[in-house]
């Protein structure tokens, strides 16, 4: 059996981060393009909301749905110590946009969440956002998603998320993220 077209990958390292594109033709925001990205918070506060990525929407017609692989970690200060609990969901934010119209994105419930924790410890909980779009409606527009850590009891703080977003863009010129 002879493969006779093979995915183009391309690794880009950003800082604090990586981000990987596959398929089209390798570009960022190309058409029929999977980009997928990861990235670490650590020092969260309990219960705080902070920015993972940041989305960005051109002003042309777009659809694009992200992918989003959570990990919520305690830091230490809890029942037993740091990682005495960590919770593991899936979210899915689905974008749309039409020229000169505001853009749209609708972040689903989390499922398959797994909350793993040692005996003794205090359950960590994952939830995600995104926030409000930014940007006139004639122009480019952003919007970030957000996650938290929270805590079920306890004194744990400096708490930690691992992400992993996979933004699937069905436009050349389309939708990006950082």
């Amino acid at each position: 059996m002879a493969i006779k077209e093979r995915a183009k990958t391309f690794f880009y390292y950003l800082g604090g981060f990586k981000k990987v594109v596959i398929g089209g033709n390798g570009q960022d925001a190309g058409a029929q393009t999977q980009v997928n990205i990861s990235k670490l918070i650590t020092g969260m506060a309990d219960a705080t909301f902070v920015d993972l990525f940041t989305v960005t929407v051109p002003n042309s017609a777009q659809a694009a749905t992200i992918e989003i692989t959570l990990m919520g970690s305690l830091g230490a200060g809890g029942a037993v110590g740091a990682f005495e609990s960590s919770n593991g969901a899936f979210g899915l934010v689905t974008v749309a946009r039409t020229a000169g119209v505001a853009t749209v994105a609708v972040a689903a419930a989390l499922t398959s969440s797994a909350v793993a924790s040692v005996a003794g410890a205090n359950n960590a909980a994952v939830a995600y956002q995104v926030s409000a779009i930014t940007g006139a409606n004639g122009a480019t527009q952003t919007f970030t998603i957000q996650a938290k850590v929270t805590k079920s009891l306890g004194a744990s703080a400096n708490h930690q998320v691992l992400a992993i977003a996979g933004l699937l863009n069905s436009q050349g010129s389309g939708v990006t993220i950082a």
